[in-house]
This record gives structure tokens, C-alpha cells and sequence, in this order.
């Protein structure tokens, strides 16, 4: 990996993002990001920023890679690159207007600037751009680092537009393009050809977008291409995250990497990555695999026709733009994820209504079929998302949750866990408070399946044994607790959480369900912290007494 920025500057300590936060109750020290080396800019009067007729970009000649700059406001602008590029061996390009001339460093170029930087050695490049009629302006040029994987991607105008993409709240509309992923450690990894679409529902009047990802054999954008991408599972269909509610960038990290410690058997991989497009940053983003069936993803053969001899993708779900079935007996939705288009789902149904006659049972028993509660549920897999879902107090967590039917046992399973951005004391109330029984208060939802689930002795004695296997998570002196995960994941994403909120600044501030205030990056993650640190303590008592029932 290129060493790129031991010696570079990075924007003023990165918003806060490294200072300490504390371990009880958020007060005292813990363990925290080493500060990198920063060399503070002296003081500069606010000067205008170049207009974009200087089209002033950096390349990296090992591949060709052209970076734009972005604003960092008061005439400052940065050039966001990936931390693989090779510091002492870029190129300034800068094509000036007519009769303008650029000084750099004492050197005068007409036409066009280039020259070669070592940036490693700089920490800030002044350029003075002067008209015909002696108007000058001077701009200040800043290089900022990545310490994600990098997502690059090249848009064909011609076949569509990202603004086109982001102009449409159906997410039918499409822009197509060439895509390449570079690793953080090793540089590229691959390049496929790809088409971006919109995705997300609240989220999407949020002004950093989410976005859908195919990739596809060729430029004709006709056959899929099923890649492995950072060591997840291969796949044609992607999504990117952009967690832009969460500002600590990390909630959903920490849940998928709940579930998946806790054994889910398919939860959902993800990578960090500092998405580009067309040379222009847009900030830090999860890149997940779809949820979709397969025999890397839910490994289950989808349903052909209106029997149970095949699965079925399924989702208690806010949202009706799928098939839905309504349960008798609540009044429940459930959206089929897939699979679509069948013409009839009635075996499914009834399979559902089954099911959830014997949960609402006392003794767990469908009086019409005779089958237990545990005849139609996998009591591991919904023990486990239980405790995802408890434990991270999601604002969905009663509400909102996917399952599948598996035709090799008959039986619902709980997962894969998703959508984590709302959890974790990012809402105000209920879900601000750590030591509370989200799920057995039947906040939102008292018929929810996961809180008729803790009627069951069997279902109880299956939380409390995942507890005591995996109890290290949920110990605040442990490395291995989710507590410890929030403080390693702050400092190896510290760079690239700085870039984005350069990007994103006023996200910071905005105020929301519990941030009456606004605030720094420091206190959103003291927030988080502060709930995990509680939240285990909660869990010493709480999950043992579910035994004692």
C-alpha cells in the first residue's frame, strides 16, 4: 500500500474525529485513533475559488486516474485520493482559459499548468490565476486521504446521468458506465462494466444518496457479472449504504458484524468504501451484497409456482410496493421479497398463518395442524436476530425485519439482519435508553413475532446460551465486545470519515431526534459509545433473568 499520507495534510484533526470518548458513561478515557501527522495551513484571508474553466485536476500515472478537487470552503480546495496512489509520483494538470496565466511557486504557464508533485513533501500548493486585465485570484489546493477500499466509477453520459439517477424518487432511471474497485492494501482489484440506480425510501430526500449496483459482462450491459468484491461472496447485485443519519458512519458495521460473530448463518458482508464518480468524491458508503437468494447469499431454491417446495425471501415490512400477504389473525404485513411475479401466493400464506397461530398459542400449538410453535420457526436463527434486533434497540426492530422460508426443513428463519442506521440511541425515547426491554415492551408492535417468541421456555434457554457463548461481545473490558469494535473501526476509517464529512459538513449539525444540538463528530460517536457501554451492563442482568421465568 502506497504510503501516501504519513507526512499529509488532512483537514484540521478531521472534525474532532479522533478525540477521546469515554468508557463509564462516556467520562473516562478508552482507547482511541492515533492522531496523524497534520500539518496546520498558516491563517489565509477567504480569496474565490477557481472557476471551473481551470479544470485543475491530479493524476496518478500508474493507471491513468484522474482526481478532481472538492470545496473545503474560505477559497480552499482538496483533492480526495485513495490512499493506494504513490505520493511522490502525481501530476498537477490544469487547462487555463484564454489570456489567463497561472504562478506556481514562482513560475509563470500560459495555456495549460503540468507539473510533477510530491505531495508527500507539501502540504499546501498556492496557485495565482491572472487575467488579461490584471484581476488575480489565488487558489489554496489541499490533498486529502482515504483510508477505505475505493469505488471508481465512470459514468457514459450518453446512456444517462448520476443527476438523472438522483432526479428520480421511482428509482427507475439508470446511469451506465465502467467500474473499478481498488483495495485499500493491495491497489486494483478488478473492473466491470456497471448500471446505478437510486434505492432507499425515507432516505431518499437525504441529500447523500444510496444507490443499487449491477455489474455486467460487457459494455452492452445485456449479461450479468457475478464478482467477488473485498472477499464477500460473488454477486452481480450491490447495494451502497450511505449511512448519511448515522453520523457516526459505523452503525450498521457494528450490527452486521453482531450478527455475523453471533453465528447468522447469512449475514450480510459489507466493505467501506470512499465512492467516486467521474473524478469527484461523494463521500464514505457501505458496499453490501442484495439480499437475495443464492448459494452465496440465502442459499435456499426460490418457489416456481404456488407450493412450498421452493423459498421464499420474506419481510415484515412498512413499505407495499411488493406482494404482501396480511396475516389473519393481526393483521400483520408481509412483503415476498421474492419471488416475484408468481400467480398466486396462497401456500406461502397459509404456511405464514400457521405459524403465527401456534405464536400467539399459549401452549405454542396450532390446534388445527397439531404442530408446536418450533415445528414452523428455526429457533437459532430468530434467537439470534432476537438479539441483534434487542440489543442495537432499532427504531424497526418490531416492526420492520427479514426472514426466509426454507423448503429443506418446512421452517421460518430468522435473517439476514439489516438496516441498522435508526439503532443504537441514534432516536430519541424509547431507543435512547439502554436499559430498557426494547422488544418485550411492545413498543410499536406487541404482536411482533420476535416478542411472542420470548413466551417459549425453549426460545428463552436459546438467547441465554448464545449469551454465554459469545459473551465476550457484550463485556465492556473485552476487545471483542461491540464496545471495543466502535473505538477500531473509528481509527481505521479516520481518514475517510474525515473526508466525508468535508463533503458532508452540515449533516454534523443538522439536528435530529436526539440531537437537539448541534454537534461534532466527537459527540455523535460519544453517543454511541455511551448506549454500548450501558447497553452491556443492562445485559448482565437482563439476559440471565430470562431464564428465571
Amino acid at each position: 500500500m502506497g504510503k501516501l499520507f504519513s507526512r499529509l495534510m488532512v483537514i484540521a484533526v478531521l472534525l474532532g474525529v479522533l478525540a477521546g470518548c469515554g468508557k463509564d458513561g462516556g467520562a473516562t478515557e478508552t482507547t482511541t485513533a492515533p492522531a496523524p501527522v497534520t500539518t496546520p495551513a498558516p491563517e489565509q484571508e477567504e480569496l474565490p475559488l477557481a472557476p471551473d474553466e481551470y479544470r485543475c485536476t491530479v493524476t496518478d500515472p500508474a493507471d491513468g486516474r484522474e482526481f478532481s478537487p472538492g470545496s473545503l470552503g474560505a477559497g480552499r480546495l482538496c483533492f480526495f485520493l485513495p490512499g493506494v496512489a504513490d505520493p511522490t509520483a502525481l501530476v498537477f494538470n490544469c487547462r487555463l482559459g484564454e489570456e489567463v496565466t497561472a504562478t506556481v511557486h514562482g513560475q509563470t504557464y500560459t495555456d495549460s499548468v503540468r507539473f510533477a508533485v510530491d505531495i508527500a513533501a507539501i502540504d499546501l500548493l498556492r496557485i495565482t490565476f491572472t487575467k488579461a486585465d490584471g484581476t488575480a485570484e489565488t487558489v489554496q489546493y489541499g490533498f486529502c486521504a482515504s483510508s477505505a477500499n475505493i469505488l471508481w466509477l465512470t459514468v457514459k453520459d450518453e446512456l444517462g446521468t448520476l443527476d438523472a439517477v438522483n432526479a428520480d424518487p421511482d428509482h427507475e432511471t439508470y446511469c451506465y458506465g465502467e467500474l473499478a474497485y481498488l483495495s485499500a492494501e493491495e491497489g486494483m482489484d478488478f473492473a466491470s462494466p456497471f448500471a446505478l440506480k437510486g434505492r432507499g425510501n425515507a432516505t431518499w430526500d437525504d441529500e447523500k444518496k444510496g444507490y443499487a449496483l449491477k455489474l455486467y459482462e460487457s459494455d452492452e450491459y445485456t449479461e450479468k457479472n457475478k464478482l467477488s468484491i473485498g472477499g464477500m461472496g460473488r454477486s452481480a447485485n450491490w447495494v451502497l449504504v450511505a449511512n448519511h443519519r448515522d453520523r457516526t458512519l459505523i452503525r450498521n458495521a457494528l450490527a452486521q458484524t453482531l450478527a455475523a460473530k453471533l453465528g447468522m448463518k447469512n449475514a450480510v458482508r459489507y466493505v467501506f468504501v470512499d465512492l467516486y464518480v467521474d473524478g469527484e468524491y461523494l463521500g464514505l458508503y457501505n458496499l453490501m451484497q442484495k439480499v437475495e437468494s443464492g448459494k452465496e447469499q440465502v442459499d435456499i431454491d426460490e418457489a416456481d409456482g404456488d407450493h412450498l417446495q421452493g423459498g421464499y425471501l420474506l419481510e415484515f415490512d412498512n413499505y407495499h410496493d411488493a406482494p404482501q400477504i396480511k396475516l389473519q389473525a393481526s393483521g400483520q404485513r408481509v412483503t415476498v421479497n421474492s419471488p416475484v411475479g408468481l400467480e398466486s401466493y396462497d401456500a406461502i400464506a397459509q404456511r405464514l398463518n400457521e405459524a403465527e397461530a401456534a405464536l400467539r398459542d399459549p401452549n405454542g400449538r396450532n390446534a388445527e395442524t397439531g404442530l408446536d410453535w418450533d415445528d414452523y420457526i428455526d429457533v437459532r436463527s430468530f434467537a439470534i436476530l432476537w438479539m441483534v434486533r434487542e440489543y442495537t434497540m432499532d427504531n424497526d426492530a418490531t416492526v420492520n425485519f427479514r426472514f426466509y422460508y426454507d423448503p429443506a426443513d418446512g421452517k421460518f428463519h430468522g435473517g439476514p439482519a439489516w438496516d441498522f442506521d435508526n439503532s443504537m440511541a441514534r432516536n430519541s425515547g424509547i431507543f435512547a435508553e439502554p436499559e430498557t426491554a426494547l422488544i418485550e415492551s411492545g413498543h410499536r408492535n406487541g404482536d411482533s413475532w420476535l416478542r411472542l417468541l420470548l413466551q417459549f421456555d425453549g426460545f428463552r434457554r436459546e438467547i441465554a446460551q448464545l449469551y454465554r457463548t459469545h459473551r465476550s461481545l457484550f463485556d465492556n473490558d473485552s476487545p471483542e465486545s461491540v464496545y471495543a469494535m466502535a473505538d477500531r473501526l473509528r481509527a481505521e476509517l479516520s481518514y475517510s470519515i474525515g473526508l466525508n464529512f468535508t463533503v458532508w459538513e452540515r449533516q454534523l449539525a443538522n439536528k435530529s431526534w436526539n440531537t437537539p444540538k448541534e454537534l461534532t463528530y466527537e459527540g455523535h460517536f460519544g453517543i454511541l459509545t455511551d448506549f454500548l457501554y450501558r447497553r452491556n451492563l443492562f445485559w448482565e442482568s437482563y439476559v440471565p433473568e430470562l431464564l428465571q421465568r
